[in-house]
């Protein structure tokens, strides 16, 4: 059967006490809207740089990133590999990349989204039911920034 183990926890305002973080990686398998109410102090003085974090549509998650300033760009797309799965992706504006490994040894389609939705959110959440999962690593870092990230992307 299943172990319970009770662990603390903390919120990142409390761990940062005030100081700038340049990179900030979460990675909690839908907890993402949590880290961000610990992190709202942060967020709003916008003294976490640069922020990359695992999304699956929760439209919380945008909402907290834009009010506190922050522009937000997302990545390629990741989602379960299943026949099915696939078939629902592509007829969702998808194109599947290529077939990648996870760390957990299972495969997974590798995607970027040519869809005419503009609400990925929406799109995200959709999919994300049953044995099909999807989701996108967000980058996002404050508006001022935008415009100089940009420029690095375009020339990388």
């Amino acid at each position: 059967g299943a172990t319970m183990l009770r662990v603390e926890t903390t919120t990142l305002d409390f761990e940062l006490k005030g100081r700038v973080v340049d990179f900030l990686k979460v990675d909690v398998q839908g907890a993402e809207r949590q880290v961000l109410e610990g992190a709202k102090s942060a967020l709003e003085d916008q003294r976490i740089r640069l922020l990359y974090l695992e999304w699956s549509g929760d439209p919380e998650v945008e909402t907290r990133l834009e009010k506190a300033g922050y522009s937000i760009f997302d990545s390629v797309y990741v989602g379960s590999s299943s026949a099915d799965a696939r078939r629902e992706f592509e007829r969702s504006g998808f194109e599947v990349i290529e077939t990648i490994p996870l760390s957990t040894g299972q495969a997974a389609l590798e995607m970027a989204y040519r869809g005419s939705d503009s609400d990925i959110g929406a799109v995200l959440r959709k999919l994300n039911h049953g044995p099909r999962w999807i989701q996108t690593d967000l980058v996002a870092l404050p508006a001022v920034d935008a415009a100089e990230f940009v420029d690095f992307l375009r020339s990388a």
